[in-house]
């Protein structure tokens, strides 16, 4: 049986270092590795329900965008997200495909969007369908 349901988490950076590969200053094919806690939305909120880690390849300087791929991980298995994000390293809203997951998230598909709250503070909704 399908079934979807959504995720509101808020995403607690804890490690975010730009990486200068190739040439030197902001080129093509320098990275953005993240990490840090998933937050509750939801009373109480603030509580801790999960991590996440990614990274974003630069594509275009002109967009400051890339690619990038993000893992969630929540008590009952990971989800997975990937697409492109322009504002690398503080990003701009988007909505990205959710590719896959783990455990009670096997199955799942749908898209992930998000919100800048403040450079640290990022607002994920997952809309995870499949599962």
């Amino acid at each position: 049986m399908n079934t979807s349901h959504v995720i509101h988490v808020e995403a607690n950076l804890l490690v975010g270092e730009e990486l200068d590969l190739g040439a030197p200053g902001r080129s093509v094919g320098d990275q953005f590795v993240f990490s840090g806690n998933l937050l509750s939305t939801a009373k109480p909120a603030g509580r801790v329900v999960g991590r996440f880690g990614g990274f974003c390849v630069i594509t275009a300087l002109e967009r400051n965008s890339g690619q990038c791929s993000t893992t969630a991980v929540f008590s009952g298995g990971q989800i997975t997200v990937q697409g492109e994000q322009t504002g690398i390293p503080t990003p701009s809203p988007v909505t990205n495909a959710i590719t896959g997951g783990t455990g009670k998230f096997r199955d799942a598909g749908g898209e992930m969007k998000l919100r800048l709250l403040t450079p640290a503070t990022w607002d994920l909704t997952f809309h995870v369908t499949g599962h």
